[in-house]
């Protein structure tokens, strides 16, 4: 079943006209901080240009992504509006969906859609914890660099003078570096990155 967040707040109307044509009035403006956030829990963004795509294709786009009903009668509102020169819609699977309009380098949040979501302040939370756990692998890779290979290379050079005495010195320095190679692949794969995508993969479903 797909859930449905709409960000638009209840305003009461003011006299100005300017006032009331203002998209800070009627939508929250996505922070520093949130950016990070949701361009880690949704990392995949795609923006389109208001004069570039109809508001017809736009739809077309948002009912391919399953978005409710209240999803698409909110961006048709926003459309007739006409508060944002773009629209961002981030994605992180085939389940969650995010919304934003843009405008003069600003963010809005207008509305997010999927399957169990979560608040935003615990995905706050879970990305946070997941930037500790990239930095501490960033650090881990470190030492494991200064620490662990350059004397792994030096035991694998032992082992391979021990195993491959009396064989051809090419071979030797062959079968030692696929034994180096065999022990250091887990560190050279386990990026920062990936530990960090894993972490937050246990969350999003």
């Amino acid at each position: 079943m797909m859930n449905t967040e709409v960000y638009r707040k209840t305003v009461n109307m003011p006299d100005s006209k300017a006032q009331i044509m203002s998209a800070e009035l009627f939508y929250p403006t996505l922070t520093d901080q949130e950016r990070v956030t949701w361009t880690h829990w949704l990392s995949n963004s795609v923006v389109c240009n208001k004069n570039s795509i109809s508001q017809e294709s736009f739809e077309h786009i948002l009912r391919e992504l399953k978005a409710t009903e209240k999803v698409l009668a909110e961006f048709a509102l926003v459309w007739r509006m006409d508060f944002f020169q773009a629209y961002e819609l981030r994605r992180g699977d085939e389940q969650e969906f995010l919304l934003l309009g843009q405008i003069r380098g600003q963010s809005y949040r207008l509305t997010r859609w999927g399957e169990n979501l979560r608040s935003p302040q615990e995905v706050n939370v879970l990305v946070q914890q997941s930037l500790i756990i990239k930095a501490r692998t960033a650090r881990r890779r470190v030492w494991l660099g200064w620490g662990a290979i350059l004397p792994g290379l030096a035991l694998a050079l032992w082992l391979g003078f021990l195993l491959w005495q009396g064989k051809p010195v090419s071979t030797g320095l062959l079968l030692t570096f696929l034994v180096f190679l065999c022990a250091s692949t887990p560190a050279i794969f386990s990026t920062p990155e990936k530990r960090a995508r894993r972490y937050l993969d246990r969350y999003r479903f």
